[in-house]
């Protein structure tokens, strides 16, 4: 079963530092992620995903990853 979890922090590089918490539990096996994203918007509302797992090379490298 998975979950989703969605944190909203008002500065950005809070955001960058939790996960970088998140990685190093994961590291120490304390937690299980399957990916952790940070989204930003910049002053024209621009959206941008700032993923752990690059999906293009997931893909790439044996496809099956999000169609399965």
């Amino acid at each position: 079963m998975s979950n989703l979890v969605a944190i909203s922090f008002k500065q950005k590089d809070t955001a960058f530092e939790v996960r970088k918490n998140l990685k190093g539990l994961q590291k120490a096996h304390l937690i299980s992620m399957e990916d952790a994203v940070v989204v930003t918007k910049n002053s024209k509302g621009k959206v941008k995903l700032h993923q752990t797992v690059n999906l293009t090379a997931v893909g790439a490298a044996g496809g099956g990853f999000l169609g399965a």
